[in-house]
């Protein structure tokens, strides 16, 4: 811990911390803060708030990529599928009834392997 003053005279201290270690825990208090009355509790708190929702939201955004390789192999035979289903409907016009069909099913298949991931 080094104590320094600011550019107005006001005494400040600055922290050099380890970095935390991957699925470690980080544990930061805010107390001492210059207010005058409740406005600047309130602001302060609201930031700490938004800077905790902004931490949740990143760590949720990497939960949600990085799905289990089984179900990304499953979409992805799924998709493949569509594909070779496409083409032939393609080959064979827009009339074919079961290649509709079979369309319909992998879609639907799809959007259910993206739901459970």
């Amino acid at each position: 811990m080094v104590s320094q003053t600011d550019d107005r005279g006001a005494r400040i201290q600055i922290f050099q911390l380890a970095s935390v270690p991957r699925n470690g825990v980080l544990s930061i208090t805010v107390s001492g803060l210059p207010t005058r009355g409740a406005l600047g509790k309130t602001i302060a708190t609201v930031l700490v708030a938004a800077l905790a929702f902004a931490v949740l939201l990143g760590w949720r955004r990497t939960r949600v990529e990085k799905r289990p390789e089984k179900s990304r192999g499953r979409r992805d035979e799924l998709f493949a599928e569509l594909v070779e289903v496409e083409r032939a409907r393609r080959a064979a016009g827009a009339g074919d009834a079961p290649l509709a069909q079979r369309r319909a099913e992998l879609v639907a298949a799809i959007e259910a392997a993206d739901r459970s991931a």
